[in-house]
């Protein structure tokens, strides 16, 4: 695993828990929806779940699912964070904490810092190289 691919796991986990949350959010609308048009209807004697019932299911698997990564995201951003921590050249720290933990643009940081993006990315690459992935 590269410096780069190892800083990048939080920003994938979360890219996954964002993509996982909207998911959750359109099955709790599609419960709601069911609930309204089930609650119309006689009750059914059959054991087969009702169409709320399935939707019910799959979103708490759904939201554990979420959990389980929420909390895996928070343990990488902790490594990542005592990772850049342990570099001693403030620039690259600086850097790296703005695009690894904050997610922020590259124009943005360039932006923030007064810096071309050119710097940005000159001191980005010196930063890449001097971190050392935990084993």
């Amino acid at each position: 695993m590269t410096a780069k691919e190892y800083l990048s796991q939080a920003f994938e986990l979360k890219r996954l828990i964002e993509s996982k949350m909207k998911r959750a959010e359109i099955l709790r609308k599609l419960a709601e929806r069911a609930r309204v048009e089930i609650s119309e209807l006689p009750k059914s004697q059959n054991h087969l779940k009702s169409p709320m019932e399935e939707t019910m299911i799959k979103l708490l698997t759904l939201e554990e699912e979420i959990l389980h990564d929420t909390e895996k995201f928070s343990k990488v951003m902790h490594s990542i964070q005592s990772t850049i921590n342990d570099i001693t050249d403030s620039s690259c720290r600086l850097v790296l904490e703005m695009r690894y933990l904050t997610f922020m643009k590259w124009e943005d940081i360039s932006a923030e810092l007064g810096w071309t993006e050119r710097n940005v990315f000159y001191v980005h690459g010196k930063g890449l190289r001097l971190v050392r992935i935990p084993s």
